[in-house]
């Protein structure tokens, strides 16, 4: 016995199709298309820990861009980095190199020049020797450890005096002297120890000796000490009084 079935219908296949597999309208297809769904993404924030240096010299700094509207501009910014200490190492077995600028050995001083001898008066006892010395340095303090000179007078002075000038400095002393005696000379020998600052410029020393009527081939003043670094370290001033 065989049993017969109405054919389908349309309707009746479409039905059976949406039993079989989801129904998806096309108002439904364009609704996913247009719409949508937040989504929430969470970020837990990593440590990091450490320091950045940025480098932003002024002859190439960092350039920045600025909106502003419709436009944007590019400006330069400037990053101040504040000067951090230094700490210097000096240990015992490798120290720091330093210079002593008052040490007399550090720059010694040692100048003679030829003076210029006259008879005060022409025919006097009082005899008048001047040398000029080279200036004293910009910078630079001399301080005047010593002055020695030499003449064949006719006899044994009276006295000597030592006179210095030059800036800030004026000194006028008598000074021992001694007389030696050569083959057919008598020899006046002037060799003073002293301490005489005299500051940067010009410089003179003049040597009277009195109660002779002849001086004659006279030997140059020499002078020796030491020079101080007033560039550096600078000098108080020198008190006269």
């Amino acid at each position: 016995m065989s049993t017969k079935y109405p054919l389908l219908g349309p309707s009746r296949v479409a039905l059976l199709a949406c039993v079989a597999i989801a129904c998806v309208s096309l108002e439904d297809v364009a609704f996913a298309q247009t719409t949508s769904q937040p989504v929430t993404v969470t970020n837990t924030p990593l440590p990091v820990s450490g320091s950045v240096t940025v480098n932003n010299p002024s002859t190439s700094p960092i350039p920045v861009v600025v909106n502003q509207g419709a436009r944007s501009s590019v400006i330069r910014v400037s990053v101040t980095n504040p000067v951090n200490s230094v700490t210097v190492n000096n240990p015992a077995s490798s120290p720091v190199l330093t210079s002593n600028t008052s040490d007399p050995g550090r720059m010694p001083y040692q100048a003679q020049q030829n003076p210029t001898c006259a008879n005060q008066g022409g025919t006097g006892t009082t005899w008048l020797c001047q040398a000029s010395f080279t200036a004293v340095p910009s910078g630079k303090r001399l301080v005047i450890q010593n002055v020695a000179w030499s003449a064949f007078p006719s006899s044994a002075p009276s006295a000597v005096w030592l006179d210095l000038f030059g800036n800030f400095v004026a000194y006028l002393k008598y000074i021992p002297s001694a007389m030696y005696s050569v083959p057919g000379f008598s020899v006046l020998q002037i060799d003073s120890n002293l301490t005489v600052y005299a500051d940067a410029g010009a410089l003179n020393v003049a040597i009277y000796v009195y109660g002779v009527t002849t001086l004659g081939n006279n030997q140059p003043i020499n002078l020796t000490g030491y020079l101080i670094e007033c560039a550096v370290g600078s000098c108080a001033p020198i008190v006269t009084q």
